[in-house]
């Protein structure tokens, strides 16, 4: 049985801070039976669309397979519009886009997975933590007033390594 302090926990972590409550599902083994409990019908709408999850992550990943990167963008776009609610979808389309240099797209990838409910599941985490650490990277990228956190974790190593290269090359 789920205690109730449990339950009151991961909704304050869900309000509070994604990444703790993403980062305790992963440590934590309570929180998947607890997760049934909060998000019931998130489970339910999952197991139904299983068919179709399937359906079109085999296209995406053949396109992939044969190396036709467009192709593969344009399935896991379709996949997004019709309601495919997993991680993988919007990781692959957002490294799909970093490859391209389309940073806006990338945001707006992974915004919307964290605005859907499916990236509480706990099931899900290990791919919502790299979709997360995606958002904040190309955030703190493109945002000049990015908390000092962020700043310490994703732009100093880049503006660091950016720098070293340019200086190496005069």
């Amino acid at each position: 049985m789920i205690d109730k302090e449990l339950l009151e926990k991961m909704k304050r972590e869900i309000r509070d801070d994604k990444r703790v409550y993403l980062e305790n599902c992963n440590r934590d083994p309570r929180y998947i039976d607890a997760a049934q409990i909060l998000f019931e019908k998130y489970y339910e709408r999952f197991a139904k669309l299983a068919d179709r999850l399937q359906k079109y992550n085999a296209k995406a990943l053949e396109f992939k397979n044969k190396g036709d990167q467009e192709r593969e963008k344009r399935m896991w776009e379709k996949a997004l519009k019709k309601g495919v609610n997993t991680p993988g979808s919007y990781e692959r389309l957002a490294i799909i886009y970093g490859k391209e240099k389309d940073y806006q797209k990338v945001l707006e990838v992974c915004k919307k997975w964290f605005d859907s409910p499916h990236w509480k599941i706990p099931n899900m985490s290990a791919t919502s933590l790299r979709l997360l650490n995606r958002l904040e990277k190309v955030e703190c990228n493109s945002n000049s007033q990015c908390c000092p956190y962020l700043y310490a974790v994703w732009c100093a190593p880049f503006y660091a390594i950016k720098t070293s290269n340019v200086q190496g090359q005069a």
